[in-house]
């Protein structure tokens, strides 16, 4: 046991929202954050609930625990959170008994490094998430990467944009239908992590990554792609909206969250609609 000090930060929730706990905090914090349930070797005790957890290098700060407690008061969950250090480093290795290859669409499966590919799948998307979230695993990158595959996977070579790339599951996808993608993030570290992904995936001639939390100036292109939560989603409208030379495929929002979603993107048209458990993924059109 190594003697380097930890922290981490957990709330326990109903079993059933684990999973959404676990993606806003993603999304929110930019960390990777670990799910302990009934089907988990650590547990929360109790069959009806789990615990989502965050592991730190530095002690959580003040930025860390308000975003924790609104992301629970979001979902109307009582604003509790734990915080405890701990001298063991096996955090960092323990979720990879955890992602597994998961087949996706019809002609994608997504996998980490160290699995083999699963039979009779047309792409394996291999993703090493690093400390950028985006395995596939969760409701809204499934969503959102089965519409991108029915959009584009019939469809003659295009221009794509991916904001809020992450780790860059959704851009190497578009790439690997044959697809140019440019993929933003305001995260330098998830960047990294995404080029590395790009690169394992054989794509870097038809990816580029650029660091900015907004597209490209005056840019227009036929399919805008962007999986965030959804206050991220409205405040990042008018720019995204500016981008989009046909096609918007949106994820991240939960069913009570779509109508002021909807009106942040008017007057875009939605033509599809996908839900995901609580989660609502949306294929909207300009007029």
């Amino acid at each position: 046991m190594s003697n380097t000090l930890w922290w981490q930060a957990q709330a326990e929730v109903p079993a059933e929202l684990a999973e959404t706990v676990a993606w806003l905090l993603a999304e929110a914090l930019g960390v990777a954050v670990e799910i302990q349930d009934a089907g988990t070797l650590t547990t929360a005790g109790d069959a009806d609930r789990a615990r989502v957890v965050v592991g730190l290098e530095t002690p959580p700060d003040d930025g860390l625990r308000v975003a924790f407690e609104e992301v629970l008061q979001q979902l109307g969950l009582p604003p509790i959170i734990q915080t405890r250090e701990r001298a063991d480093l096996d955090w960092r290795d323990g979720w990879k008994a955890f992602f597994r290859p998961l087949r996706l669409s019809s002609r994608f499966a997504v996998r980490p490094p160290w699995e083999a590919p699963l039979p009779d799948v047309a792409h394996h998307i291999v993703i090493d998430p690093g400390m950028a979230f985006g395995t596939g695993q969760h409701a809204t990158t499934r969503g959102v990467l089965g519409a991108l595959d029915d959009l584009l996977g019939d469809r003659a070579p295009t221009r794509v944009l991916d904001v809020g790339t992450g780790s860059g599951i959704l851009a190497i996808a578009a790439a690997l239908l044959g697809h140019d993608v440019v993929g933003t993030d305001n995260d330098d570290v998830a960047l990294v992590n995404a080029a590395e992904n790009v690169e394992t995936n054989g794509v870097g001639d038809r990816v580029r990554l650029v660091v900015s939390e907004r597209p490209e100036e005056g840019e227009r292109f036929p399919v805008v792609v962007v999986n965030i939560i959804a206050p991220v989603l409205i405040a990042l409208a008018e720019d995204v909206k500016a981008h989009v030379g046909g096609d918007l495929l949106l994820s991240g929002l939960l069913a009570s969250q779509e109508e002021a979603v909807r009106a942040a993107y008017a007057p875009l048209v939605v033509v599809d609609r996908r839900e995901d458990g609580d989660w609502v993924i949306l294929h909207l059109r300009a007029a």
